[in-house]
């Protein structure tokens, strides 16, 4: 789909692309195919695809997936994309982060899958942190995020914020390539990039649970020292752990590395 075919839809749809849904629709179908050849998508996968907008990428995953589950959470393009003709495609108009996972898995037909998604970059950790809780866990994401996303989820130490805590916790994250503001319409005010999410469950041997109620904590003030937020597990077995792993008193919750706060609740969780 290039610009002429979109704005083409669009007029016919009389649909005007919302800023607050973050509705940039993708154009470049460079970018799409390399989406799909990045994402090595098989006749065996079945893939829940999120914000397919109207379908510049599905009608691609639907010639080379065996199951695509496209979810919309807008009425209007959803009405346009459930109107096409799909082979191995089932459109479905939902809000992404409400819908139940049993619900999705159903309405897919299966509990193995992958995601493919475009998101309102609004709703990016949300979304992430929304899979990686589900019982039947996606085996992997390639997602189109804000470029900077995409960098900070690569970080295991040095500037660490909970999504990256997330994503490398469940995770082993790759960052794919970049995309041109160019490449959307309307144009976003700043750079994509895809990131695939590959091997997804738990990569660590502690309990996934203790882990994100210990870093929440630890994050639910950042300016403070991380010493004063895990109070509530009990200062002196805080204590402890920060002697016996070598951890400063004054340290804050983001200095931390990765493999340093898995050691850490696996003393104090």
């Amino acid at each position: 789909m290039n610009l002429t075919e979109l704005k083409q839809i669009l007029r016919e749809e009389q649909v005007q692309p919302s800023k607050f849904k973050g509705q940039n629709f993708l154009i470049d179908n460079n970018i799409l195919d390399k989406i799909i050849k990045s994402a090595d998508v098989q006749k065996k996968d079945n893939v829940v695809e999120v914000g397919p907008g109207f379908g510049s990428l599905t009608f691609r995953l639907d010639e080379v997936a065996g199951n695509v589950l496209a979810v919309e959470k807008d009425n209007r393009i959803y009405r346009y994309l459930s109107e096409q003709k799909f082979k191995n495609t089932k459109v479905i108009c939902h809000d992404i982060l409400k819908i139940g996972e049993p619900e999705l898995l159903k309405e897919l037909g299966s509990k193995k899958f992958r995601v493919i998604a475009n998101l309102p970059y609004s709703i990016t950790s949300r979304f992430i942190r929304r899979f990686f809780e589900f019982k039947h866990q996606p085996r992997d994401m390639v997602l189109m995020v804000q470029r900077e996303v995409a960098e900070r989820m690569l970080v295991k130490e040095g500037d660490i914020n909970l999504l990256s805590l997330a994503v490398n916790f469940y995770s082993e994250p790759k960052i794919l390539f970049r995309v041109s503001p160019r490449s959307f319409f309307p144009e976003p005010t700043i750079e994509s990039s895809v990131i695939h999410l590959a091997n997804i469950k738990p990569q660590f041997k502690v309990d996934p649970a203790k882990f994100f109620l210990v870093a929440r904590t630890g994050f639910s003030a950042k300016r403070k020292q991380l010493r004063r937020n895990l109070a509530k597990f009990g200062l002196e077995k805080v204590d402890k752990a920060f002697e016996k792993l070598g951890i400063k008193d004054n340290v804050r919750a983001q200095q931390l590395s990765l493999q340093q706060w898995v050691d850490l609740v696996k003393h104090i969780g």
